[in-house]
């Protein structure tokens, strides 16, 4: 699954099939970006410090710093009353997730009929 992601100020415009779908995007904290739906539902997205996520920096596992390579991303899904869905049974949150699985939460999403319980234990 292939997505064209364009920023443009606070919003991103994804181009998929001919559909032009629109997410507001925040950026509450460095490393943390959080994709905000037309119906509530809140993709967040971490790599970086203070997350369940991995990166390079050159060839070698190390602290983050200009060279920060996501290999990795910590994914929560938040409903509209704020409430995480569960993707995992044992956390609010799922880490160590791949782009793909970050690609594939995102396309759900996305989706008009998108429906929460879609996601529930998806991480598992």
């Amino acid at each position: 699954m292939y997505f064209v992601l364009a920023w443009v100020g606070s919003m991103v415009y994804n181009t998929r099939m001919n559909d032009t779908i629109t997410y507001t995007v925040t950026t509450p904290k460095v490393g943390l970006t959080q994709l905000t739906f037309a119906n509530g539902y809140v993709l967040s997205i971490g790599a970086g410090t203070g997350h369940y996520a991995s990166w390079l920096v050159g060839n070698r596992y190390d602290r983050e710093g200009s060279q920060h390579i996501p290999t990795s991303y910590e994914v929560a899904v938040l409903a509209p009353n704020g409430s995480f869905i569960p993707l995992t049974s044992c956390d609010d949150v799922a880490g160590f997730q791949s782009l793909d699985t970050v690609q594939t939460i995102l396309g759900k999403m996305e989706r008009d009929n998108f429906n929460p319980k879609d996601l529930e234990l998806f991480c598992e």
